[in-house]
């Protein structure tokens, strides 16, 4: 585990693959409750689809993003209610 600071100015304790490194997860200081996973690192990817995009102004050019998902340039002011919501949804 390290800990770091994110964009957002808040501490947030990310963690990595034993064997190659990779960060799997992290988790805020401000919202310890919720984790935020690197979809990429999963195996079948495919079942998942994202509810927002965050840090849109850190992607690299090259990166496109659906236009049906909202996105934001930095964090929106009520990411925990963004987040609380998104928990009370029904999977697909």
């Amino acid at each position: 585990m390290l800990r770091t600071e994110g964009f957002s100015g808040a501490v947030k304790d990310c963690y990595f693959c034993g064997k190659c490194g990779t960060r799997l997860w992290h988790r805020s200081g401000a919202a310890p409750d919720n984790a935020t996973l690197k979809v990429g690192t999963l195996d079948e990817p495919d079942g998942i689809a994202p509810a927002f995009h965050l840090w849109t102004s850190k992607k690299a050019g090259w990166v496109m993003l659906d236009p049906a998902v909202p996105a934001f340039e930095t964090q929106p002011e009520d990411l925990l209610a963004m987040r609380e919501e998104m928990s009370r949804r029904k999977p697909a």
